[in-house]
Formats: structure tokens, C-alpha cells, sequence
């Protein structure tokens, strides 16, 4: 659990489970607001030991993600990601 100084709460957690295929590490932050208004995040991955990772078209042929029927995908007109479900929240990415 980490708390920055404007008091907004998060975590950072990172796992192992892409280095025996990959040699990789997956690193995930999250921050909430003190308000509880906005939930702010970063994924990363990761060499061991904090070895530089090639940026040469070898490294990553694809990323994935994986999203419910239910939600709806747009872009809006500052190209940012919104994520609509009927009847509920909006998520602006």
C-alpha cells in the first residue's frame, strides 16, 4: 500500500509469471484519488534486473486485451478510450 503526499492511495504489484516463456516481468500500479473519483493505472513489463528491453520489432509482436461483449469501446474526439457498460460507469482511458 503506498500513500503520496496530495493522499491518494494505491499499490504496486509485480509478478514472474511471463519470465520462463518471455523473460519478463508484469508490473501493475494503481492509484485511487482521495475523493474516490478516479482510478488512475499502469502496467509495465519488465526485464530481470532491470535489463534494458529492445525496442526493435522483436521484442513485442502483439499486446492483447481482453474486454467483456457487454462493453462498449469508442474513441473520443481527444482520441482518449472510453469503455461504456449499459446502466452503469464510464471509464475514460
Amino acid at each position: 500500500k503506498r500513500t503520496d503526499q496530495q493522499g491518494s492511495q494505491g499499490f504496486l504489484a509485480r509478478h514472474d509469471g511471463y519470465v520462463a516463456r518471455f523473460g519478463l516481468l508484469h508490473e501493475r500500479e494503481l492509484k485511487l484519488s482521495t475523493n474516490g473519483n478516479v482510478l488512475a493505472g499502469r502496467d509495465r513489463l519488465l526485464r530481470p534486473g532491470n535489463a534494458a528491453i529492445r525496442n526493435n520489432g522483436r521484442d513485442f509482436v502483439t499486446v492483447r486485451f481482453h474486454i467483456h461483449p457487454d462493453i462498449g469501446l469508442l474513441q473520443d474526439e481527444h482520441d482518449r478510450l472510453v469503455l461504456t457498460a449499459d446502466e452503469a460507469d464510464t471509464w475514460l482511458f
